[in-house]
């Protein structure tokens, strides 16, 4: 490795690492925010829609999804250990990924309380949450697989599979 390219990379580090100016990081901020509220109020209006819940409980589900994403996105600007967190302002939110899975599972059990529906639910999403936190580092080394066009059709199906739904709303 020559000096030139050390000291490129010294360079990129500490532009990565570098404090913004306070209007850049009111602009991020509010770009954080807008990209997260859509996934973390849609997901949980479509699953409380879907077990028939009321308003007042779809009200709940949101502030909770916020909750969780606001803390989520915290945990990953810190490093745990070197395992945890990425150092960035990473915004985690909601996935549309299993909301077909959950609503599935909600209606199977919710019978006539669709409160229990919603707590299988909850229950199916901890125990597959711990079971991902324990295999993604055997995952991370499967990445090399799958390059950006990979991921870029497979995110870009989704979306297009929720045009439908965009569209009745």
């Amino acid at each position: 490795m020559g000096v030139k390219t050390m000291e490129l990379e010294k360079n990129i580090v500490e532009e990565v690492h570098q404090k913004l100016e306070i209007k850049n990081m009111f602009l991020l901020g509010i770009q954080h925010v807008a990209a997260m509220c859509a996934g973390a109020i849609a997901v949980p209006m479509i699953l409380g829609e879907s077990l028939g819940l009321g308003q007042e409980e779809i009200n709940t589900l949101v502030s909770a999804t916020l909750m969780m994403a606001g803390l989520g996105t915290f945990i990953q600007t810190l490093d745990i250990h070197g395992k945890i967190g990425a150092k960035l302002p990473i915004v985690e939110g909601v996935s549309f990924a299993g909301v077909s899975a959950l609503v599935a599972v909600g209606l199977s059990y919710k019978g006539s309380d669709p409160i229990f529906g919603l707590q299988v639910m909850f229950g199916a999403t901890i125990v597959s949450g711990i079971f991902a936190f324990l295999v993604a580092p055997m995952f991370g080394k499967l990445l090399k697989y799958f390059p950006p066009l990979v991921s870029g059709v497979v995110v870009t199906s989704m979306g297009l599979s929720l045009i439908p739904v965009a569209l009745r709303w």
